[in-house]
């Protein structure tokens, strides 16, 4: 995954003590707690009056009254008061959100610190963290010392990522175009797509795509077929025919299996993705996945504000369309577990000097050396 550390020019606000030598944020979150045990934190920042400093936790319960305020020394960690006062009509959206769908928030306040605080430089302080929306993500949005912003998705855990980040495998296009690609394919193949995404064949440094990269499902041959079209002009540049790997066909066979029932187009899905993210500005992937959420389309987008969001929309239009933030997986890890490891190398192996795109890094189609250089590299 390719994880943000988004600089912020200028953050207003900082408090003006010596922040590392106050009570750590996760303590105040422990201590607030305490005070308001049936309650949902949703903000916590160090505040500096008069030169005297202290942390605000802010809590609420899901009538949507009022709002508990605690405020906690920031150097003892002693409790210096409680109050209640009526909650902001401007934050009523992320409060309804919390307790309006019961899956919002998989991960705490504690554990989203955790997740940024790999992300930034050593010394670096938290000094605020809340709970809002982020490109239609309800996100946990940690503040530091240093003046860096990092968002973490409060349901995945995912860190809002970036465009281009240290990118790997982020090229997009104009939705049009990528629907445009996988219409042609199914003209020229007759066959049942899984997934469509653009990439930059150039070799820019733009992260703009150059052809669209379309896989197809031959059922009668049990093989997986990819076409490769100029993004463009669309005109076909390959098209190459495999016998997928046992843990290649593992993956895609709960998809396989309800292709002739999916009720949910590509270019439907890629509506509803833009529908809930309206300032999308390209994407880079269309994917239909099944999993323990069901079957549905994963977009991922990019958006004018330079963030990765993954959409997912249920294949079949039963439930609307969540957004979470883009994870980017190293392309050696091949099983997506966050892993660069022992099963990915028995993966690699097993298509070792074969015909298989899926494995392929170096654009000859076949698994082999550079593949293997680069995982054990990338191994963790």
């Amino acid at each position: 995954m390719n994880r943000l550390r988004f600089t912020v020019l200028a953050l207003l606000g900082t408090p003006a003590i010596a922040v590392g030598q106050t009570v750590p944020m996760e303590d105040a979150i422990g201590i607030a707690r305490e005070m308001s045990p049936d309650r949902t934190l949703v903000q916590i920042d160090l505040r500096d009056v008069d030169d005297d400093a202290f942390w605000k936790a802010s809590f609420v319960n899901a009538d949507l009254v009022d709002e508990e305020q605690i405020e906690i020394d920031a150097f003892t960690g002693k409790v210096l008061g409680i109050e209640i006062d009526p909650i902001d009509p401007e934050e009523l959206p992320v409060y309804e959100a919390i307790f309006g769908d019961p899956e919002a928030i998989q991960i705490d306040f504690v554990d989203a610190l955790a997740i940024a605080g790999e992300l930034v430089d050593e010394g670096a302080i938290a000094w605020k963290s809340q709970l809002d929306f982020e490109a239609g993500i309800l996100a946990y949005q940690i503040e530091y010392s240093d003046e860096t912003r990092i968002y973490v998705d409060a349901a995945t855990g995912a860190v809002v990522n970036e465009h281009g980040d240290e990118g790997e495998d982020d090229d997009v296009l104009p939705p049009d175009q990528l629907l445009a690609g996988i219409d042609a394919a199914v003209v020229l193949n007759g066959l049942p797509v899984l997934e469509a995404k653009g990439e930059d064949e150039a070799g820019g440094d733009d992260n703009v795509a150059t052809v669209v990269e379309v896989l197809q499902w031959d059922a009668k041959n049990g093989m997986l077929v990819q076409t490769i079209f100029d993004a463009t002009t669309l005109e076909m540049i390959e098209t190459i025919s495999y016998t997928p790997s046992g843990t290649q066909l593992a993956r895609l066979q709960p998809v396989i299996d309800v292709l002739g029932t999916i009720t949910t187009t590509f270019a439907g899905a890629m509506a509803e993705a833009l529908v809930a993210q309206p300032d999308a500005i390209g994407v880079h992937e269309i994917s239909l996945k099944a999993e323990d959420l069901g079957v549905f389309y994963e977009v991922e987008l990019v958006n004018s504000m330079g963030f990765e969001i993954d959409v997912l929309v249920d294949a079949f239009g039963k439930d609307p369309a969540a957004s979470h933030a883009g994870v980017n997986f190293h392309p050696c890890d091949y099983d997506a577990n966050g892993l660069v490891n022992a099963g990915d190398l028995a993966e690699l192996l097993s298509v070792w000097g074969t015909l298989n795109p899926g494995y392929d890094l170096d654009g000859d189609m076949v698994p082999g050396g550079v593949e293997l250089g680069t995982l054990l590299i990338a191994w963790n």
